[in-house]
C-alpha cells in the first residue's frame, strides 16, 4: 500500500513505514511542500491513501480534499491530542497498530473515502465515498 503523507506528518515516518514495507513519502519528497490542498487534490488517487491530521476547517481545502476522495482517492484522518502531534512514535503507534485493519477496509472495499483514527488508535471511522459526496453537494 502506497501512502502519502502531509506536510503536517514528520518525513521520518515516511521513512520508517517504508523500511517496514509500507511505500511512503511525505509531500516534500514529491515537491509538493506547502502546495494548497487544491494541487495536492491532484495527486492523492495516485496513491492507496493520503494520511493527514488536518481537519480541513477552511472551504476551499474541505472541498479539495473532498473532490480527490470523490474522484477516487482516500484519506486517512489521524486524531489525537495537540500535546502529541509531530512526535513520530505517536503518528507510527497511530498507524501501526490499525495496520491490519487498514489495509483490509481499504483493499476489500472501493467505496471507502475517508478513516478517521481516534482514541489513541482504538478507533476507526469508516465514511464512504457517498456520504463525502453529499458533503460536498451540501456545502454547495
Amino acid at each position: 500500500m502506497r501512502l502519502l503523507l502531509d506536510e503536517n506528518m514528520s518525513p521520518r515516518t515516511a521513512r520508517i513505514l517504508s523500511i517496514l514495507g509500507h511505500p511512503s513519502q511525505q509531500v516534500g519528497d514529491v515537491g509538493r511542500l506547502s502546495a494548497p490542498d487544491k494541487d495536492l487534490a491532484e495527486i492523492i488517487p495516485d496513491y492507496d491513501a493520503f494520511v493527514t491530521f488536518d481537519l480541513h476547517r477552511q472551504v476551499d481545502e474541505r472541498q479539495a480534499v473532498n473532490e480527490a476522495i470523490v474522484g477516487g482517492g482516500c484519506v486517512i484522518r489521524l486524531r489525537f491530542a495537540k500535546s502529541d502531534r509531530r512526535e513520530v512514535m505517536t503518528e507510527l503507534r497511530f498507524l501501526i497498530a490499525r495496520w491490519g485493519d487498514i489495509e483490509e477496509l481499504l483493499g476489500s472495499r472501493s467505496e471507502i473515502g475517508l478513516l478517521t483514527i481516534t482514541d489513541e488508535g482504538q478507533r476507526i471511522r469508516v465514511t464512504s465515498r457517498a456520504e463525502v459526496a453529499q458533503w460536498l453537494s451540501e456545502e454547495r
